[in-house]
């Protein structure tokens, strides 16, 4: 089948390489040389260039995307990603994730469908602790409520906090509505490897609210 995907990425086309590495090996059922890929690249590190994240993403997708913004804005990125796809789904898969197990896309695509209305998407599962909620991890989800939602989301403000439910801790929360995820399968099938890197980089981002952007250490 042909699908629609989103990345977020930044320029760091070795991560991103193995990302789609791992991702076109194991997810199962998808012709990726016919498939769109919507690519935001921010801009940072500095001294990385662009488009050798693009060479990466083409080496691995049919039709690729591009958007590269003057500034690096994570919120902006998703906002940006999420109004592209034209289809009833679409697979959001930022930069740094690897699939740890073979997985169909069709038993996904079939999970999103009996979800109910209030299902936005089929979550990858990151993590043993079980919950419902829209996370950016690995995620397959349908197109128009990733807009309605995305089009609703505050620039200046980090999205992730933005999807969660709004509290008395988290005042900016509630844009994900009554919307929720489902994590599949049962047990933790993807790694987050953007940590590791960012031990190691010259580059850390900003926490909580202020998750939107770099800044050097």
């Amino acid at each position: 089948m042909k699908l629609e995907f989103t990345t977020t990425a930044t320029c760091r086309p070795k991560i991103l390489e193995t990302t789609y590495a791992s991702f076109t090996s194991k997810l199962l059922g998808i012709n990726f040389k016919k498939s769109t890929l919507y690519l935001n690249i921010d801009p940072i590190p500095i001294n990385n260039d662009p488009q050798l994240v693009v060479k990466v993403a083409k080496k691995f997708f049919g039709n690729v995307v591009v958007n590269i913004p003057k500034e690096p804005n994570f919120c902006q990125a998703v906002r940006w990603c999420w109004c592209q796809p034209k289809g009833y789904s679409f697979f959001h898969l930022e930069d740094d994730w690897t699939l740890d197990a073979k997985l169909s896309m069709d038993l996904i695509k079939k999970r999103l469908v009996k979800g109910g209305r209030r299902c936005f998407g089929i979550n990858l599962r990151a993590y043993k602790f079980m919950h419902n909620k829209i996370c950016l991890s690995p995620c397959l989800v349908k197109t128009k409520i990733a807009r309605e939602i995305a089009l609703d989301l505050n620039p200046c403000i980090n999205p992730e906090k933005q999807l969660r439910p709004q509290s008395y801790s988290n005042a900016n929360g509630g844009k994900a509505r009554a919307y929720y995820n489902i994590h599949y399968p049962i047990s933790v099938i993807i790694t987050d490897i953007g940590r590791k890197w960012l031990k190691k980089a010259k580059y850390e981002r900003g926490k909580g609210l202020n998750f939107i952007t770099w800044s050097k250490r």
